[in-house]
């Protein structure tokens, strides 16, 4: 997604339904688990600001994703 974006895709929104869980990442919900890589991707977009949402079927509840990681500590 950086990649696009830095590329000039114009993005409003992106919805990350899974992430899965390795070693080396933590957990911010049910279905996102992200290492540092990913936290950079995401502060990248969030800067950029696109609206990034948790949502992994339709009948869930969104989640932002950028709230997910300030609560998680990984915002600083």
């Amino acid at each position: 997604m950086v990649r696009a974006v830095d590329a000039g895709v114009s993005l409003t929104e992106v919805n990350f339904g899974s992430m899965a869980h390795s070693a080396g990442k933590k957990l911010l919900n049910d279905t996102l688990s992200v290492g540092p890589k990913d936290v950079e991707a995401i502060r990248s977009l969030h800067d950029a600001g696109i609206k990034m949402f948790a949502q992994k079927v339709p009948t869930d509840k969104p989640q932002d994703v950028w709230d997910l990681v300030i609560k998680a500590g990984f915002d600083k």
